[in-house]
């Protein structure tokens, strides 16, 4: 199942995911960028999630999180105007996640990523790889700080409310819920192969402000082993960089 974002801006909780098929016994792919929206966000490629757009012809062109498309419209190429419309609208929901050993002079970065604000109350969707993070001898990382820093340069604190490996997502709570700019959640069956998209993350944690990309969807439903235990299924291809 794949999760569209589009105005208004209200959280509606997804309906219940059947359980991953059985792993295909083939290599996986490597080609383009492969990223899911299975229940929620996953950018496989470069490792966080994304904020992911589709460019129409709409004046209020619809946002998608996490390298989904979708909304109405007919497909054709993205003005300038286009772009900085749409970005207007769906990077003050994009986030840049640190993950962080101790606290104080004790603290250690570990790990980045990136967040996108899903309601107003404050809760940020991101990927499992993200929040569950593990030390050099691959034991899970006790009691992680989580720092969240908005669009706006505004830092806030946030805690892991639950995670599910087997599709790489994760929901964050912010403790502050003060000025959110929430996307909301809509249906991606018009998501065709071709669509414009454009990439708003913190992939390669490159600096404060997110890195924005575009391309196209290249291709839908493609499958990923992600580990040696884990096959992500459902996910959607882009070749717009994802850093």
């Amino acid at each position: 199942m794949s999760l569209l974002i589009e105005d208004p801006p209200q959280y509606r909780p997804p309906s219940p995911l059947p359980p991953p098929p059985p792993s295909p016994h083939r290599p996986p792919s490597r080609a383009g960028r492969m990223v899911g929206a299975a229940a929620a966000c996953a950018v496989l490629s470069a490792g966080v999630a994304f904020a992911t757009v589709r460019l129409t012809e709409r004046d209020d062109p619809a946002v998608s999180y996490v390298s989904t498309g979708g909304g109405t419209g007919t497909n054709g190429s993205a003005t300038t105007t286009d772009l900085y419309a749409l970005l207007a609208r769906a990077e003050p929901a994009v986030a840049a996640i640190e993950v962080a050993s101790g606290t104080g002079t004790d603290s250690t970065p570990v790990a980045a990523g990136s967040g996108v604000v899903i309601s107003a109350d404050g809760l940020m969707l991101t990927n499992a790889h993200v929040v569950q993070v593990t030390d050099q001898l691959g034991n899970a990382l006790q009691d992680p700080v989580f720092t969240v820093k908005m669009f706006d340069g505004t830092v806030r604190s946030a805690t892991v409310l639950g995670a599910s490996a087997d599709y790489d997502v994760a929901l964050l709570q912010l403790d502050d819920t003060s000025n959110l700019h929430p996307l909301a959640f809509a249906d991606t069956s018009t998501l065709r192969v071709g669509d414009n998209v454009v990439a708003i993350g913190n992939a390669l944690d490159l600096g404060d402000a997110p890195t924005v990309t575009t391309g196209i969807i290249s291709a839908l439903d493609r499958t990923l082993q992600g580990s040696s235990t884990i096959t992500l299924h459902g996910l959607i291809q882009t070749d717009a960089a994802i850093n």
